[in-house]
């Protein structure tokens, strides 16, 4: 195969995943989680296409908010993107795509683009290489290629493709191409006989797609290309600019597949889920006798067909059916396992109410690009948080306007800097970091550092953090702070 015919994956990994609630939260979305206990669907996703053979080095395009999750958990399984591509904001999957094709055109103007989502489950590696190998031949004559599913039922929540004449083994045009229809047209399509799932991968040729987008959302490739020639590297990634007016979020699905006529579709014969919502995590997962599948520590009587997933109390069951059950350290989630609507009704009404409105966003476990933070308790005037500091990374050179805090080392040997002072702290030695004073934590050895870190004060937010320094560019000017602060706080000594 010649190197312009090895596709350039394209891994979509910017979306929130809110019918994951509560495991999957604005700030730790469901893409980066592992649901099985080992790695994560986006790192599964990038393993689906790590062979040199067939696929180019991927383009990753994310969330800015996610680019150290992103790019950290490639690194971990050996993965090195061609480059990661960072949104001014969520503006969909059109969006992602056409901005990816303008990037690459730069480069590498025939390459073919394979487009992926990043939450993607496909039992059959080998059927999944040889649909893509299926479908080069057809992006290269200029269709803009789909994978069809064979559907096992009338659901709503994907497209559905009626394909019509063959244009090789597998392949075939699309008739029609309806995105998400409702309840009775989903019956119909299935009873007709000859209707696939739309699996929400695509290989195309970026011209091809970029013509497209001309054609029928104008609005958003003006964006697109304004994100692009804006663009400005940040680290390791890129940075999109943000456009005037109003973000126009619109799935490629919908913008672009229900309207050209130059769409294919390549028959994918494996099985694959969507996991978007509980009802998929249960149907995919490993059960017991009784059709119970259990992620964490549980225990169930007189119980059927249940999900129960719990990070960290144990769950008891009695004489329930039909259930996802769902525990973090902060929140339970009992619902009906078909209620994927209604989970997105439930965490609107979270965000919608002050008290409630973390629980939206904010998970207790956030993944940082040092480590890991997981808010343990909290209460009146204190926070109990455990820190978990990756070999050879270091916290930001910060101080607390309102906040004081105290340092156990768990594991490990943390190295310290009190203002002036420097110092090691071995297991069990702790260390006081008083409210106003500069300070870093760092690991320079090769095992993790652990830390409990007991903060105290009368707020304790994390917009309470001023950095002075960082090694991943989070150093924020903060003009209401130097307004008020003297200046010897910002000033590094040499």
């Amino acid at each position: 195969m010649s190197s312009h015919a090895r596709p350039v994956p394209l891994v979509l990994c910017g979306g929130a995943g809110k019918r994951l609630w509560p495991l999957s939260r604005v700030d730790r979305p469901k893409q980066f989680l592992s649901l099985d206990g080992s790695q994560s669907l986006y790192q599964t996703s990038l393993q689906r296409i790590s062979d040199p053979v067939l696929f180019s080095a991927p383009i990753i395009s994310t969330n800015s908010a996610y680019r150290f999750m992103a790019a950290e958990q490639a690194q971990t399984i050996g993965v090195a993107p061609r480059a990661i591509l960072l949104e001014p904001e969520s503006l969909g999957t059109t969006f992602a795509l056409a901005t990816a094709c303008l990037w690459l055109q730069r480069s590498a103007p025939e390459a073919l683009v394979l487009a992926l989502p990043s939450d993607h489950r496909i039992d059959d590696q080998i059927a999944f290489q040889n649909a893509v190998r299926s479908g080069i031949a057809a992006a290269q004559s200029g269709k803009l290629v789909t994978f069809g599913i064979v559907p096992s039922g009338p659901e709503t929540g994907f497209g559905y493709i009626r394909p019509g004449a063959a244009l090789g083994p597998g392949v075939r045009t699309v008739e029609t191409f309806t995105e998400k229809p409702d309840a009775p047209t989903a019956r119909g399509m299935l009873d007709s006989g000859d209707c696939w799932w739309n699996s929400g991968m695509f290989l195309f040729q970026p011209a091809v797609l970029l013509d497209e987008c001309a054609r029928h959302c104008p609005d958003i490739l003006q964006r697109a290309n304004f994100a692009v020639d804006q663009s400005s590297p940040d680290l390791d990634f890129i940075r999109l600019a943000g456009g005037p007016g109003e973000a126009i979020s619109v799935s490629v699905d919908r913008a672009i597949f229900e309207n050209t006529d130059r769409a294919a579709m390549v028959e994918l014969n494996s099985d694959w889920a969507d996991l978007g919502t509980w009802n998929a995590v249960w149907a995919t997962g490993s059960s017991d006798e009784n059709g119970n599948v259990v992620l964490g520590d549980a225990t169930l009587a007189r119980a059927k067909n249940n999900l129960i997933v719990s990070e960290g109390p144990h769950v008891v069951v009695d004489g329930l059916s039909d259930l996802s059950i769902i525990a973090t350290g902060d929140a339970v989630l009992v619902a009906p396992l078909d209620s994927e609507q209604g989970i997105d009704r439930l965490v609107a009404q979270l965000a919608a109410t002050p008290a409630t409105s973390k629980l939206s966003t904010h998970h207790p476990t956030s993944e940082r690009p040092w480590g890991r933070c997981i808010e343990e308790v909290s209460g009146d005037g204190f926070k109990v948080k455990r820190l978990i500091v990756r070999p050879g990374r270091q916290l930001s050179l910060q101080l607390h306007r309102h906040r004081a805090e105290h340092w156990v080392v768990v594991s490990g040997t943390a190295f310290v800097r009190i203002g002036e002072r420097e110092q090691v702290l071995e297991k069990d030695q702790s260390v006081y970091v008083p409210k106003g004073a500069l300070h870093r934590l760092s690991n320079l050895s090769d095992q993790p550092l652990e830390i409990v870190e007991i903060q105290t004060g009368a707020y304790l937010e994390e917009d309470d953090i001023v950095r002075v320094e960082d090694a991943f560019g989070r150093v924020e000017t903060d003009s209401a702070a130097s307004a008020t602060e003297p200046a010897r706080l910002w000033i590094i000594p040499s």
